[in-house]
């Protein structure tokens, strides 16, 4: 696009200079006028934001789903390597991985058709990778715009950002905003972060490269999820400490079992 527009502007800039004695004053300031649109144009889109190949890939598939499902995951890859949809009954996992905040805006269209009873959301890491702060906060808020405007009887369930082997504060910082929004927008705050992190960190045994969870990690997030959608509140997690014993005697069970 950038090439394009760099050929159309010297086309018409060589334009003007060989016709500058031949043509009117007028005419001079119009093709003059039209160099500076174009540049304007092109200023902007190079700014435009495009979505990755795998994104384009994903969307095909999304398009082609043709049944509605009580349950909507949407997310980036945290999202899409879960297996939702095999232990949560009649959901469907809309999860892209290398997704940024702003990109999950496309993926909302294939959710009204879905026409969800929940929709589950966890976005956030990708974008404060990128993006400062500040950047991920107005994408986030301008993506619940959208759900909200897009799905007003769906019930939206924000849940946080995992911890990172790291420890980024900033991901604190950004949950405690996607608290902040659910608040303010009536929804519900699914705080998994929580559930994972120790000191702060996600625990390397939990996952596969400091951030993504391993398979049988997942459990975890699922019971919740279980727990959540049969309403019924498992006592041990009202307080985080409470959700973080929870969890790692779910997992340690679990491990027992296998």
């Amino acid at each position: 696009m950038f090439n394009t527009c760099n050929t159309v502007i010297i086309i018409v800039m060589r334009y003007i200079n060989f016709t500058r004695k031949r043509i009117l004053h007028g005419s001079t300031i119009f093709l003059k006028v039209l160099a500076i649109l174009i540049i304007t144009s092109c200023e902007q889109s190079s700014s435009i934001q495009l979505y990755t190949e795998y994104h384009n890939q994903k969307t095909v598939c999304f398009s082609m789903i043709n049944k509605p499902y009580d349950i909507v995951f949407m997310g980036d890859s945290i999202t899409e390597m879960g297996n939702f949809d095999k232990y949560i009954p009649d959901s469907i996992n809309l999860g892209i991985s290398g997704d940024y905040i702003w990109a999950t805006n496309d993926v909302v269209r294939y959710a009204v058709k879905i026409s969800p009873k929940k929709l589950y959301l966890m976005t956030g890491i990708n974008s404060l990778k990128d993006y400062s702060l500040e950047e991920s906060k107005a994408q986030y808020k301008a993506l619940i715009e959208c759900i909200s405007k897009a799905l007003p009887d769906t019930q939206i369930i924000l849940e946080s950002v995992l911890p990172h082997a790291n420890g980024l504060v900033v991901i604190s910082e950004f949950n405690s905003y996607i608290q902040q929004i659910a608040e303010e927008k009536g929804f519900r705050y699914l705080d998994l972060y929580s559930l994972y992190a120790v000191d702060g960190k996600m625990p390397a045994e939990l996952t596969i490269d400091g951030l993504h969870l391993k398979p049988e990690t997942y459990n975890i997030w699922y019971e919740v999820i279980r727990a959540d959608l049969r309403k019924e509140y498992y006592p041990q997690l009202r307080t985080t400490r409470c959700m973080q014993r929870f969890a790692r005697e779910f997992l340690a069970h679990s491990e027992a079992e296998e």
